[in-house]
């Protein structure tokens, strides 16, 4: 299957085990139809070539814009003389898409599943410490917070509220505080990191990972260094920067192509956040930092 990359196509493979997504884009919608199926005729005759069957009913298509009239047009996709259904949300690699980028779906995803195991955990006060309470804290609703969410984690903040609420809630439950007791103290005592801090403690580690060669070389294509005069810098004329992309859309300036190299000259560059020796070191002192 590693051998689809080889094949001549105008849309870009992308695979993971057995699922393979086809991935285009441009400025012009129209074009899109016969170029898809074109590629998707390749695609069948390749398969057919290597014996191998594309599962129809598991096959879909979705069309990202944020031109809203163009969501309710028709795209009569096919492979095979079989019509690909269209779908406005997909589940991929465990984060749910939607076409317009919202990520309404995936929080809401994610608040159902911190709401069932938050009932585990008030159910289980009673009978644990606080410091057992906190592992189930960091085992059953810190790993869907954290789960990609560079990618999502700079969603509306009507979407964010809602996992806040969720947070400030079982934090209470942990330290059995009262229903109105403010959190920002008790998540201090806790060690826990506010929803809203993480996506700043989580690009920090990116970032750091990135400079430090931890990430494959395809990031260095999309963050690109430069060098900008910093008056108040007394121990070198220059200092290394990332260039920060012009960004025509708020969705754009969202992604984590225009946030890591903003919170990189921003944040990480004034705290001297490169010079930790070890991602452990980094982790320790950025959490000080933010609480």
């Amino acid at each position: 299957i590693n051998d689809l990359c080889d094949l001549p196509l105008k849309m870009s493979p992308l695979l993971f085990a057995d699922d393979t997504t086809l991935l285009l884009c441009g400025p012009n919608v129209d074009e899109f139809v016969p170029i898809v199926n074109e590629d998707l005729r390749s695609l069948s005759n390749w398969f057919n070539a290597n014996k191998l069957l594309i599962n129809i009913n598991k096959t879909q298509f979705m069309f990202f814009s944020l031109n809203r009239t163009l969501h309710n047009s028709n795209f009569n996709i096919v492979i095979d003389n079989s019509p690909i259904e269209r779908v406005h949300q997909t589940k991929f690699l465990g984060v749910v898409i939607d076409s317009g980028l919202t990520w309404t779906d995936h929080v809401s995803r994610i608040a159902n599943k911190m709401s069932r195991n938050i009932g585990i955990i008030n159910k289980a006060k009673n009978l644990i410490d606080e410091k057992i309470l906190i592992q189930l804290y960091n085992t059953l609703v810190l790993p869907y917070l954290m789960y990609c969410h560079l990618i999502w984690g700079k969603c509306s903040q009507i979407n964010l509220n809602r996992l806040i609420r969720l947070q400030k809630k079982v934090v209470r439950i942990i330290c059995r505080a009262p229903f109105l007791a403010h959190t920002q103290p008790l998540l201090r005592n806790l060690r826990i990191l506010h929803v809203n801090d993480l996506y700043t403690y989580l690009c920090c580690i990116f970032i750091f990972k990135m400079l430090n060669g931890l990430y494959p070389p395809n990031f260095s294509s999309v963050f690109q260094p430069c060098f900008i005069n910093h008056p108040q810098n007394t121990r070198t004329l220059m200092r290394r920067f990332l260039s920060v992309p012009l960004c025509r859309t708020a969705k754009r300036q969202n992604s984590i192509a225009y946030q890591a190299p903003k919170l990189h000259n921003e944040f990480f560059i004034p705290l001297d956040l490169s010079n930790f020796v070890s991602i452990f070191c980094l982790k320790k002192n950025l959490k000080s930092i933010l609480m």
